[in-house]
């Protein structure tokens, strides 16, 4: 029988998070850094994450406190596709090979993050204490929320406690696939309760909305003085045609609450993150950003879904043989 674990997914990218990953490790006694099979004890997590903005990973890596027994040569690859059940095994063979263990769960340039894995209740308790703020709570499905008139950006994205699998839990999933559209209006029953787009646009000449079947809602600005442009899709051949060309925006289910919509663009941390995770699915039933709003490759996109069963059904619906699953959060 699988064993069971404990698994957080955290937001790399937060601006804290590795002030506050060095204060948990701090407090955790030795801490090993295992680095394309070489072991060291790791007193500096820029180490590992550079000093730049974006993550530097110089070959497959995770660190861990108290190693239980010999870890098998089992490699979670973020460029390769991965089946759910591969993700699960990964999770599993890290929690019974440590005490817990810490591995990059995304990918450098679209939605990178880390997988926290144990099978230890304490320590899974000090980790999200570590990571949470006062508004921070943890819903019964695993989706870590703020309050909606918190300012915060939240750090820590999914969490799920003494499981054996991700299988129908998770929220998230990061993955590449070049026909996306069809599918994602299938699953989510678009016809019935089309899309709404968000297209982040600097204002200027350029601030336009493709031509296409659209009804537009409003437009207005962020505190960057951004054009934020609201548009309905009204068909599935204009949602088709023009997702590849929206790097830049985030589409949301159609019933999103609007108003909370803009109280959440007021935000002022807002415009510093590439990704606010679960914020939009606090007002949305489902948030899909492809590209992750930030690489020109079609390859790399994120969708997240208040309802994990809907995510199952995303996953299992047939597609063509390009669509790569990364990974699930």
């Amino acid at each position: 029988m699988p064993g069971r674990f404990h698994v957080v997914f955290v937001l790399e990218r937060h601006p804290e998070f590795r002030n506050v990953l060095s204060q948990f490790i701090s407090k955790q006694g030795s801490v090993y850094w295992s680095n394309a099979g070489k072991q060291t004890e790791c007193h500096d997590v820029n180490v590992i994450f550079g000093n730049g903005f974006w993550p530097y990973y110089s070959g497959p890596w995770y660190l861990f406190h108290e190693e239980k027994k010999v870890h098998k040569s089992t490699w979670f690859d973020p460029y390769e596709h991965n089946s759910v059940e591969n993700l699960d095994q990964i999770l599993q063979e890290m929690a019974n090979s440590h005490t817990w263990a810490i591995l990059p769960w995304g990918r450098e340039e679209a939605m990178a993050m880390i997988a926290f894995v144990t099978s230890d209740d304490q320590c899974w308790e000090e980790f999200v204490s570590a990571f949470s703020t006062p508004s921070t709570t943890l819903s019964e499905s695993g989706l870590f929320l703020t309050k909606a008139n918190s300012n915060t950006a939240p750090l820590l994205l999914t969490g799920y406690k003494n499981i054996n699998s991700l299988e129908n839990k998770f929220h998230g999933v990061l993955f590449g696939s070049i026909e996306t559209a069809q599918t994602l209006w299938q699953v989510t029953g678009a016809d019935s309760d089309p899309p709404i787009v968000l297209h982040f646009q600097q204002t200027g000449p350029d601030a336009t909305i493709p031509a296409g079947n659209f009804e537009n809602l409003e437009t207005y600005k962020d505190t960057r003085y951004s054009e934020r442009v609201l548009v309905r899709v009204l068909d599935s051949e204009t949602f088709a045609s023009y997702l590849p060309s929206w790097g830049t925006a985030v589409i949301l289910s159609g019933d999103v609450d609007l108003e909370s919509l803009r109280n959440l663009f007021q935000t002022p941390e807002f415009h510093k993150l590439p990704f606010y995770g679960t914020k939009f699915v606090s007002v949305a039933s489902w948030a899909f950003f492809p590209t992750n709003g930030y690489s020109s490759s079609p390859m790399y996109e994120t969708l997240l879904c208040r309802n994990p069963l809907l995510l199952s059904s995303f996953l299992h619906c047939p597609r063509n043989k390009q669509f790569k699953l990364f990974s699930c959060f």
